[in-house]
């Protein structure tokens, strides 16, 4: 957890400085991503798949990690960042809208799926889990290089 914990305090840091190097804000977006992918895949879809015990407050926990890391995306990617070290597309910039219009989507799935958590019920969880990566993948899809 440890490690996890740190990632969070990177980012968190890194964004602020919207006048840091562009290497500061790869550092700090993929330490979001990082922190949604472990909280997404290995704890939520992993409760759900039956891989790791069903544990409704760590599933709330996790979902508010995602909002909360999520939230710091938008700064991350406030200004053209890209390099060898990183899957950005370079329609990030030149579609700010639809880029745009992408992150709200997210931001609205993770706000579904956390009122589907509160409610504790599996047959309210599973569907909003997989409509959330639906977006996440539909991001992936038209901004980041495979």
């Amino acid at each position: 957890m440890k490690p996890l914990l740190s990632a969070v305090v990177a980012a968190s840091l890194a964004i602020p400085a919207l006048a840091a190097e562009p290497k500061d804000l790869i550092d700090a977006r993929q330490g979001a991503f990082k922190i949604i992918k472990y909280e997404f895949a290995d704890t939520l879809a992993a409760m759900m798949r039956g891989k790791r015990e069903f544990d409704l407050e760590r599933m709330k926990i996790a979902v508010n990690r995602i909002q909360a890391v999520g939230g710091v995306l938008p700064e991350a990617f406030a200004v053209e960042s890209t390099g060898d070290n990183t899957r950005a597309k370079a329609e990030i910039w030149s579609d700010p809208d639809g880029f745009q219009a992408a992150a709200v989507k997210f931001g609205e799935k993770i706000g579904e799926l956390s009122a589907a958590v509160q409610t504790g019920d599996k047959a309210q969880i599973g569907p909003a889990l997989q409509a959330a990566g639906k977006t996440c993948k539909g991001c992936h899809d038209d901004y980041r290089s495979k």
